[in-house]
């Protein structure tokens, strides 16, 4: 039996060079979009943010696997006006799979 979980890699893309990108931040954006896109029981969606890059360029988030889908639908729908762009890049049921574009762990930087 697998695991309920799913890791998604997302690439980041701040809406302003001041703008703070931390696991807060990245969690209130992705529920501003379901609540946007599928109103406040979407926005009720488990998302653990696990590891975001130094240089706040990319991050992975921990979500149920029944949701990845409608994660990635609210992000793809949700106002362009969020502080932070969130495009996925790889999602997996296995976390080392999403080995971040650096080649680095988080744990090597």
């Amino acid at each position: 039996m697998g695991t309920p979980h799913h890791y998604i890699l997302f690439s980041l893309q701040p809406s302003t060079a001041t703008t703070t990108i931390d696991p807060f931040t990245i969690r209130q954006v992705m529920n501003n979009a379901l609540i946007q896109t599928f109103g406040v029981v979407g926005g009720s969606i488990y998302i653990d943010v696990l590891w975001v890059a130094q240089d706040g360029s990319e991050t992975v988030v921990k979500v149920r696997k029944p949701d990845v889908s409608t994660i990635c639908g609210a992000l793809t729908t949700a106002s362009t006006s969020t502080e932070i762009r969130m495009s996925k890049r790889k999602d997996s049921a296995f976390l080392p799979s999403l080995m971040p574009s650096g080649g680095k762990t988080p744990s090597e930087e």
